[in-house]
């Protein structure tokens, strides 16, 4: 087959150029990444680097702290002193190399570095051997992470190392970073999307001296709060730190640190602060006395009686109280100190007071409280009134330094409860005339209370001004036996002409009810003239309490003029005078002798009817005294 050969000259052409690349590629890799990362940029770095080896000698420090005590119980305000010791030790050292120096690193290109990596490694021959690595570490470069374009920047190091006996030394610095030229992600040496980290290794010799040229540590600084010592050797040093309750209360640590190794030891001390507790009981009291007032009444001032008449004569009895007043206000109770703590607790007084100010009396049976104790004191005082009032109770514990702290408990003094001695609450009454009548309280329903007796006066057989009825009732307190009186007198007469007496007296006096019979005696009596057709003879008590009644029809006339007639006559016969009233009786006799009660009544004439209601009117008169010798007392 025949070829133009303007077209096999192309093809010649073509695999001149892709055995020329290939060619590139095989023997000039430099310069073929050139041509294939032609649009990539990154930057260069340069590094130099300087070894210098040691001996040294490393001297280890142990640390201890203890305190004394480690434990303390006090009351608040009490002080205590503890003393802390802080002990070293020192190892006897150990040799160890070192090697030093400084890494330089220049950036030469226009790109910042990226992830600028420093590993400085030790390596070491014996004899003829090849370098093999004893040891590399991280350099430190966050002083100066980055380096800008064409800046440069020292970094320093140092490796601790184990020396291995006749070997040779050589310190190596791999220095890297993300954007080296040549190394960039995409190219053939880095063909992925990751960075590639490259960058020069410079390498120097260095040697170890026969003994070693330095010490470390072979002095140190001791810090402890504002405490500072130099330690050379092992040894020792003492502190105290004074403790005070309340402030200090709780766990109290405390460190020393040896500053050039950062080794510490702490000490701690569990200060714990007790507290006296004081409670309180407040009971009030007072004293209230009564006063008392007593009055005697008579239902009649004075008795004016007819001869014979005995008289039950009503007497009264009035005790009350009349208030009372309060006094001996005071406050008394127990004050109890308890003691929580391990400690005795030493008072130096207990005090109890009252708003006011009151200052209460105290009586304790000790001033000391074991452990775990409680004593109990009691208090008095005497107050000015029933105002309620803040109680407060202070123990007054005595510290160790010479000072106090106090500790109170608090009650109310409150009268609402209060214990009440009552004084003449009570009275017991008597009567000069009737005896023992009954006894009185003032803290009972019967805070006044009436006694009624009865004292019969008369007979008197002859008329006259007799001794007056004196009589007095008394009473005495339960207490104090305070005494008050009061006293009625009575006048008594029997008025020679006599008394009269209402028809009340003479139908309850007919002896047909509690009362006597003072009527029968008089019996009997005419209404009217005897033998006259309407006359009645008056012979039994009980026709004379009728006739005396009205015959149960007090608006009959007739009936009653009969009444008061009656009345009359009795009177008459009991003693009194009939000079007023004689015409009167011998009109009405006439009338009551003419006249029957059941039928005439009603028929009379007016006129008569009239004269009739008169007489009457004249009969009752007389006999409620109004008229002729006078009233007789009923």
């Amino acid at each position: 087959m025949l070829i133009n050969r303007p077209y096999l000259a192309a093809i010649f052409s073509v695999l001149a150029v892709f055995g020329c690349i290939f060619y590139l590629q095989r023997d000039f890799p430099p310069l073929m990444q050139s041509f294939v990362n032609a649009e990539q940029s990154g930057t260069t770095l340069t590094v130099t680097k300087t070894a210098a080896g040691h001996k040294i000698r490393l001297f280890n420090w142990f640390i201890e702290k203890t305190a004394d005590p480690v434990a303390v119980d006090l009351f608040r305000g009490d002080d205590t002193t503890v003393q802390y010791t802080v002990s070293l030790t020192k190892g006897p050292g150990r040799d160890r190399a070192i090697v030093e120096g400084e890494i330089c690193v220049n950036n030469g290109g226009a790109k910042r570095t990226e992830n600028l990596t420093i590993v400085d490694e030790i390596q070491y021959k014996v004899g003829s051997g090849k370098y093999m690595e004893l040891v590399a570490v991280n350099v430190d470069t966050s002083v100066r992470p980055v380096l800008n374009p064409y800046e440069s920047y020292c970094y320093p190091y140092t490796i601790e190392f184990d020396a291995i006996e006749g070997a040779n030394y050589r310190n190596v610095a791999h220095v890297t970073i993300d954007n080296h030229s040549g190394w960039l992600p995409g190219g053939n040496n880095c063909p992925g999307t990751t960075p590639c980290p490259f960058g020069p290794s410079p390498k120097t010799d260095f040697t170890l001296p026969t003994l070693p040229d330095r010490t470390v540590n072979d002095e140190v600084t001791v810090t402890d709060g504002a405490h500072e010592w130099m330690f050379s050797a092992s040894g020792e040093q003492t502190y105290s730190v004074n403790y005070h309750c309340d402030e200090d209360d709780g766990a109290q640590h405390n460190t020393a640190t040896i500053e050039e190794t950062g080794q510490s030891a702490s000490a701690t001390v569990h200060i714990s602060c007790h507290e006296l507790q004081v409670t309180k009981t407040a009971g009030t009291s007072y004293k209230r006395q009564y006063a008392w007032d007593i009055q005697k009444e008579a239902d009649h001032g004075s008795l004016l009686l007819s001869e014979g008449q005995m008289f039950p004569l009503w007497y009264s009895v009035i005790v009350s109280s009349t208030g009372y007043t309060d006094s001996n206000f005071a406050v008394a109770g127990e004050i109890n100190i308890h003691n929580p703590s391990p400690l005795i607790a030493t008072l130096a007084n207990v005090v109890d007071t009252l708003m006011g100010p009151v200052v209460a009396t105290v009586d304790c049976p000790a001033l000391t409280v074991g452990p775990g104790q409680i004593i109990t004191c009691t208090y008095h005082a005497d107050l000015p009134d029933a105002t309620n009032r803040l109680n407060t109770a202070v123990a007054v514990l005595q510290n160790n330094n010479g000072g106090t702290t106090s500790f109170s408990g608090e009650a109310t003094a409150n009268f609402a409860n209060a214990e009440i001695e009552l004084v003449d609450d009570t009275v017991t009454v008597t009567d000069s005339f009737a005896g023992y009548l009954g006894t009185v309280s003032a803290t009972h329903s019967d805070v006044t209370k009436m006694f009624r007796y009865v004292r019969d006066i008369g007979p008197y057989g002859a008329c006259g001004t007799y001794p007056s009825i004196e009589n007095t009732a008394t009473f005495e307190t339960n207490h104090t036996g305070t005494t008050g009186s009061a006293s009625r007198t009575v006048p008594v007469r029997v008025p020679c002409e006599g008394c009269t007496l209402t028809i009340g007296y003479w139908k309850n006096h007919a002896g047909l009810g509690p009362q006597a019979d003072m009527l029968s005696q008089y019996l009997p009596i005419w209404l009217g003239t005897p033998s006259a057709t309407a006359s009645v003879l008056v012979t039994s008590a009980t026709q004379a309490v009728d006739i005396l009644s009205m015959r149960k029809d007090a608006q009959n006339g007739i009936n009653r003029l009969a009444a008061q007639l009656l009345a009359a006559k009795l009177n008459i016969a009991n003693g009194a005078s009939s000079t007023a009233i004689a015409d009167t009786i011998e009109d009405a006799d006439e009338y009551l002798a003419e006249y029957d009660h059941e039928t005439d009544w009603k028929k009379l004439d007016k006129k008569i009817q009239r004269k009739i209601i008169a007489l009457m009117n004249e009969l009752d008169d007389y006999n409620n005294g109004l008229i002729g010798s006078g009233h007789c007392t009923e």
